[in-house]
C-alpha cells in the first residue's frame, strides 16, 4: 500500500500542517485560518485517493480539477495575486514531497518514486485548474465553463504516464 493511503486523513493533516508552516508569511499571514487553507483539505483528499490510492478515473480526476478551480477562484476573489497559487503549490509539492521521502527513509523504493510521480502530476494539473479558476470569468467570456473543466481533465489523461514495467503498485493501474 502506498504511504500515502496508510491512515490518509492523518498524512493529509500532516502535509496541510507542514505547508502552513512553510505559508506562515504574506499574503496567508493577512488570511483568517479559514481562507489561508480551506480548499487544501478536500483537494489534497481528491489527489491522494483519486489518482495515488485509487485507480486515478476519469471522475477522481475531474475532482481534482474542480477542487483546485474552486481554490483559484478564492484566491482571486481575496484579491491575492496570481504568483500566490504557484507559491502555494510550490509549498505543497515540498510538504507532500517531505512527508513521502521521511516516511520512506533510504529505501526510496520504486512504488515510493511511483506514488510521487503520480502526486506530482496531480499538482500539476491542480496547478492549472487553479489557475482557470483564478481566471474564470474572463475564460468563461471565449468557453463554456463545463468545457474547460472537460478539457483540463482529458488533456491529463491523454498526458499521463504509464509508470515503467516493474514499478510495483498494490492496485492493478499504474498510470500517472
Amino acid at each position: 500500500m502506498p504511504i500515502l493511503c496508510d491512515a490518509l486523513e492523518d498524512n493529509i493533516a500532516e502535509i496541510v500542517g507542514e505547508w502552513k508552516r512553510l505559508t506562515t508569511k504574506p499574503p496567508w499571514a493577512t488570511l483568517t485560518t479559514s481562507q489561508w487553507a480551506n480548499h487544501l483539505p478536500p483537494l489534497l483528499h481528491a489527489m491522494i485517493d483519486g489518482v495515488v490510492c485509487g485507480t486515478g478515473s476519469h471522475d477522481a480526476r475531474r475532482r481534482v480539477v474542480e477542487w483546485a478551480i474552486r481554490h483559484g477562484s478564492s484566491r482571486r476573489t481575496l484579491g491575492l495575486p496570481l504568483e500566490t497559487i504557484f507559491e502555494e503549490y510550490y509549498q505543497l509539492r515540498t510538504a507532500t514531497w517531505h512527508l513521502l521521502t521521511t516516511r520512506a527513509g533510504a529505501k526510496l523504493a520504486s512504488g515510493v518514486v511511483g506514488e510521487i510521480l503520480r502526486l506530482d502530476a496531480a499538482i500539476g494539473v491542480a496547478t492549472l485548474a487553479s489557475l482557470r479558476g483564478y481566471h474564470r470569468l474572463e475564460v468563461e467570456k471565449t468557453r463554456e465553463w463545463d468545457q474547460v473543466i472537460d478539457d483540463l481533465v482529458r488533456e491529463w489523461e491523454h498526458t499521463s504516464l504509464t509508470l515503467a514495467e516493474g514499478w510495483e503498485r498494490d492496485s492493478s493501474s499504474q498510470t500517472v
